[in-house]
């Protein structure tokens, strides 16, 4: 059998049981002989309780996880987990890759459920709500009112962390990309070392100078269609404006190297060569 591991109260005693029942089950079917698995399993499993549980008298499996279950070290167990929920939190970045997926982190929240013996969904939803950031727990309490199963719960919040995903937010970092040209927005130190700093077109949407950063109206706000809103470079750390200065040599606009796609603001009446889309970075 492989290595099997020992009670000590760091596992709940049901997972730690199958555990053993399995490897039993191997055991006998590998070896082609047959043998009660129940009272194999019994056998195997009070020879890896920790001494300090006593399991001399116990006759059945279900005696077995009895005993562990009243162990002070199972009560401490329990009370670890929850705690473990308690600090859980999802963290993410609408714009960006995660240190987990949210994958990983729902199978994390499951198996805290599980250790910590919590199976009302009312609880259930509860933790998970104090998972998220503050600004989030209002919006997915809303959504998961009428979820009545654990399994719908975790599909809900898989489906809402997309959603938030596909939003704009206020600090959200994001690429600009030119419809006509397919090139992207960037914020550049001026060319033949005048001072300032110029907007161009790049192909590089991986390079940092074409990142920006939303601006709205309050920290973390959701931005919709009409909002007003400001555009800020992470890479120069200036906000997106027009302002007078040198002029371009090639069509008298504002930028000092005929080298550059240049970037102009105008107010003229708007073509397809005005037309820019968001994209995620």
């Amino acid at each position: 059998m492989n290595l099997l591991p020992k009670y000590d109260g760091t596992i709940h005693p049901d997972e730690w049981l199958r555990q053993i029942k399995t490897q039993c089950m191997i055991h006998i079917n590998n070896n082609h002989y047959y043998s009660n698995l129940e009272n194999m399993t019994l056998e195997v499993a009070k020879s890896l309780v920790d001494p300090s549980i006593n399991v001399n008298n116990v006759r059945s499996n279900d005696q077995l996880l009895t005993t562990l279950k009243n162990n002070v070290l199972f009560k401490i167990f329990l009370k670890s987990s929850k705690q473990k929920l308690r600090d859980l939190s999802y963290k993410f970045n609408t714009c960006g890759d995660e240190a987990e997926s949210t994958l990983e982190f729902l199978v994390k929240f499951k198996k805290l459920c599980d250790n910590a013996e919590i199976i009302n969904i009312d609880d259930q939803k509860f933790y998970l709500i104090h998972t998220l950031d503050i600004i989030y727990q209002y919006k997915f309490s809303e959504k998961i009112i009428n979820i009545n199963t654990f399994d719908e719960l975790l599909t809900s919040f898989q489906d809402f962390i997309i959603d938030q995903k596909c939003s704009i937010r206020s600090s959200s970092i994001v690429i600009i990309k030119h419809v006509a040209t397919g090139k992207y927005l960037s914020s550049n130190n001026c060319p033949n070392g005048r001072y300032g700093y110029v907007v161009t077109l790049s192909n590089n949407q991986s390079d940092p100078s074409c990142q920006w950063q939303i601006i709205g109206q309050s920290l973390n706000d959701e931005i919709h269609y009409g909002n007003k809103i400001r555009l800020k470079s992470p890479a120069t750390n200036q906000y997106l404006s027009s302002t007078n200065g040198c002029k371009s040599p090639a069509t008298n606009h504002h930028l000092g190297n005929k080298n550059f796609q240049e970037v102009v603001c105008h107010n003229e009446r708007f073509g397809g060569n005005d037309e820019w889309c968001i994209e995620f970075f």
